[in-house]
């Protein structure tokens, strides 16, 4: 152990100071795995703080989407529209959050992992009204979804509109429940680019790709989390 090292040390209790000491061996890891554990299918997990925010919210006034937050998707060229439905099925099945609900348990409030539906997306096609109008029709069907709450006892916490605006230019609008912090860049990341497997909006539908399950999932743990986050 080196001079700061034994310097920092000093102040630690033993057991501390002996963690400390395998860590800088190179084996802190031995007599243990520190590697995540899933919990058991079905196991009810305690409410984040926010989570908790958002579930009292939801019980006091669930008709206003105060959590609601819509992302905007251009597409201009071709869309295959059943891949795209196919992607959105795949990120919805393999990122749980999307489709944690909140459950009372022995008067507490828990959450749920539901299992993972299909994935409906409707299309609205706007192209027999005069080009002028389109995008004012789209901007006020995507506001009319957005501000439709979310059921956090039934999920999912994600829903899809796609509105045809010609033949090669769409708009998909995908209103979101949010789950503590709405600006969370690898959240947004996940749904108009990440992890969805093969199936890319313009390629065939036929089949995505086979990923397994991530080996744990993400759960707000953020204590600090509030609603202005």
């Amino acid at each position: 152990m080196n001079e700061g090292a034994s310097a920092l040390a000093s102040g630690l209790s033993e057991t501390k100071r002996r963690l400390l000491e395998a860590y800088l061996r190179g084996d802190a890891g031995a007599g243990g795995s520190a590697a995540i554990r899933p919990r058991p299918p079905g196991a009810p997990v305690p409410l984040s703080y926010g989570q908790q925010l958002l579930w009292l919210h939801g019980q006091l006034a669930p008709e206003l989407p105060v959590y609601n937050e819509p992302i905007t998707v251009h597409r201009a060229g071709p869309l295959d529209v059943e891949a795209l439905e196919a992607s959105l099925t795949e990120v919805v099945r393999r990122h749980e959050a999307w489709r944690t609900t909140f459950a009372l348990m022995d008067g507490q409030p828990v959450q749920r992992v539901q299992a993972a539906p299909s994935f409906e997306l409707p299309v609205v096609d706007l192209r027999g009204l005069p080009r002028g109008e389109r995008e004012a029709e789209a901007l006020r069907l995507a506001t009319e979804d957005a501000r439709q709450p979310f059921d956090l006892a039934q999920g999912p916490l994600l829903r899809a509109k796609l509105i045809r605006l010609d033949e090669n230019e769409h708009r998909l609008f995908l209103p979101r429940g949010r789950r503590c912090d709405p600006n969370d860049p690898e959240e947004q990341w996940i749904l108009v680019g990440g992890p969805t497997g093969d199936s890319s909006p313009s390629s065939s539908p036929a089949e995505p790709a086979a990923a397994s399950p991530p080996p744990h999932d993400h759960k707000e743990t953020r204590p600090n989390c509030t609603p202005s986050c």
